[in-house]
């Protein structure tokens, strides 16, 4: 979770949490890697307890409404919400096999995917598998971007742009491509 771990599953995450903690729900991200936060602090609104705070997980887990889950977490967290009788929504960030094989195994109320395409790689995925371990429902969440947030202070004259795709914006940004380039080790 950010501060300490910036990628870009994380930093999608908290922009599609945010907006659930300003409009007053209990927002609570519990980490399950060490690292080197001790004490619970918050991000961005939402409160975030470190694994290293020892604080009680599944008495949170018991009071709270749903479950939200992403990437390595969703098959504990599965057996949690199954346990507990919660509904639990999965996050999806990527079109890896596990993924979709981890929601399948979970009873996932929601799969929230953040793109067309994966959506349509988990229908094909899904295709295989009984109705009864499919996700009960799914929505498309593209990421939102607070633009205010990534307004540089001292502009200048380069724009990096990770993985130039049309999905990200890439036209918007230039058609040439000489300016726009795909790094090697993208996907």
């Amino acid at each position: 979770m950010p501060p300490e771990h910036n990628a870009g599953a994380e930093h999608m995450l908290v922009s599609m949490l945010r907006p659930l903690a300003e409009r007053g729900h209990d927002v609570t991200v519990w980490l399950s890697r060490y690292g080197k936060a001790h004490e619970s602090y918050e991000y961005r609104g939402i409160k975030v307890v470190p694994l290293q705070a020892r604080l009680d997980f599944p008495s949170a887990v018991r009071r709270a409404d749903v479950l939200v889950s992403h990437l390595e977490c969703v098959p504990s967290t599965a057996a949690l919400a199954r346990g507990y009788g919660k509904p639990l929504v999965v996050v999806c960030h990527n079109t890896h096999r596990l993924t979709f094989r981890d929601m399948a195994a979970g009873g996932t109320a929601l799969a929230v995917y953040n793109s067309r395409w994966m959506a349509t790689e988990a229908e094909l995925f899904f295709a295989e598998y009984p109705k009864a371990v499919c996700p009960a429902s799914s929505l498309i969440v593209n990421p939102p971007v607070f633009a205010e947030e990534y307004r540089v202070k001292k502009p200048g004259d380069h724009v990096t742009l990770i993985n130039c795709n049309p999905e990200k914006g890439a036209g918007f940004w230039s058609s040439s491509p000489a300016v726009c380039r795909t790094s090697p080790f993208s996907r």
